[in-house]
């Protein structure tokens, strides 16, 4: 957003209608850079593997957002024990996302094989989400946080539609376990009514 701001546009379209090279050179690639970086940082402390979704960049296999998310998503529920979030997350669509998927994964919202093994069961439920400190992300800090960057970028004439859906589906989540007559088999169908209730109550 702070590219879109120098440069006097609103969207990556309207960026690479000014010059088309510059997503890759002002946006993916510093991020590719970060994640790098991030991610040796991430080792050193953990000692863990590290997968750094940054660095895989497919444009040229004509990949969009879309197709990243599915494999990214997929991998985090599948394979992720952590998640360590890079300064400043909440302004990116993929990392709320993963941040969303990460709190489905640890209040049952998504489904487990019968196949999975009580281990596997406990990865998933446990997920662990922290920031760039090492200091855990609870539900309560990430939906602030994710809330803050959606009225931030709306008072600088942004409007993301990706971190206004993450907001309501983390409300979905809350409001479940408000709502004692809310089966988990009714998620996606209160789902819906919430999220259009935050476009209608013109909060961005």
């Amino acid at each position: 957003y702070d590219v879109f701001e120098k440069r006097g546009v609103k969207s990556i379209d309207e960026l690479a209608r000014v010059d088309k090279d510059t997503v890759f050179r002002d946006i993916i690639k510093p991020n590719i850079a970060q994640g790098v970086v991030f991610a040796e940082g991430v080792r050193r402390m953990t000692g863990l593997p590290v997968v750094a979704p940054a660095v895989f960049e497919a444009k040229k296999q004509r990949w969009g957002q879309n197709d990243y998310m599915f494999l990214w998503l997929n991998f985090i529920q599948e394979r992720a024990a952590e998640m360590h979030m890079m300064g400043g997350w909440e302004y990116s669509n993929g990392g709320c996302e993963e941040f969303v998927r990460a709190m489905e994964m640890q209040f049952g919202f998504v489904d487990i094989l019968n196949t999975c093994t009580a281990d596997e069961e406990a990865r998933v439920r446990n997920i662990k989400v922290v920031d760039a400190q090492g200091c855990e992300i609870s539900f309560n800090d990430g939906f602030s946080r994710i809330y803050d960057a959606v009225v931030d970028l709306d008072s600088r004439g942004f409007r993301s539609s990706i971190l206004c859906e993450s907001v309501g589906k983390l409300m979905s989540i809350s409001g479940f376990f408000i709502d004692s007559f809310t089966s988990r088999q009714e998620h996606e169908y209160h789902l819906k009514y919430l999220v259009d209730f935050w476009d209608v109550g013109k909060k961005f």
